[in-house]
């Protein structure tokens, strides 16, 4: 049987908003804090409490390894970081 712990792109697609919205950041649009602030949240929430509620999720569906979202979180911001030192 094939390992099942992880199916998704949701570390990908967490590294991707966080290196964008680090940028945003930088660029001091006004938009980026609350979207900072909002994928903060939601990944403090997944940390102390797991996944959030969505409906399918418990219900025979994969379950969500919100690790893979922290990780991808600070995979965006290094490589962001590194990105935008590199080409200055």
């Amino acid at each position: 049987m094939v390992d099942r712990w992880y199916v998704g792109a949701s570390g990908v697609l967490h590294a991707a908003m966080a290196a964008g919205i680090l940028d945003d950041l930088l660029r001091r649009e006004r938009y980026a804090w609350p979207i900072a602030a909002l994928g903060a949240t939601k990944l403090g929430y997944e940390l102390r409490f797991g996944a959030l509620p969505w409906p399918g999720v418990g219900s025979g569906a994969m379950p969500v390894i919100y690790a893979a979202h922290l990780l991808g979180v600070v995979a965006g911001l290094t490589w962001s970081s590194w990105w935008r030192a590199r080409h200055r």
